[in-house]
């Protein structure tokens, strides 16, 4: 990931695994930086958490194989 992302890994939080940062303000107002693209290895699967509105991400998906998706931060 970190080859594809052209970014050095970070750890943010306890289980995230995360390369590069943006800007992300709230609904609230609140700001704070959240990673360009981020994995965590869970019990169940493997969650990837991309950035909001990328672009070509429909794409790339489709070649990812079966999975699954929500948006919970859309």
């Amino acid at each position: 990931m970190q080859a594809a992302a052209g970014e050095k890994p970070k750890m943010w939080g306890p289980s995230i695994i995360g390369f590069g940062s943006y800007p992300y303000v709230y609904e609230s107002g609140r700001a704070d930086d959240m990673p360009l693209v981020s994995f965590s290895p869970r019990k169940a699967a493997t969650v990837l958490y991309i950035t909001r509105g990328f672009r070509g991400a429909d794409a790339l998906l489709t070649r990812l194989g079966k999975h699954t998706t929500g948006g919970s931060c859309l």
